[in-house]
């Protein structure tokens, strides 16, 4: 698993438990796509 795949489980993880917003999880998730092949 890399670090990015990590971070966005955590980032899912928090999210269902309402303690992100889908703004900083949209934000994040366009963050990651940096580092992966599309």
């Amino acid at each position: 698993m890399t670090e990015a795949q990590r971070h966005q489980i955590l980032l899912d993880l928090l999210a269902q438990t309402g303690f992100v917003t889908v703004e900083q999880v949209m934000s994040r998730a366009r963050d990651l796509t940096r580092y992966r092949p599309t």
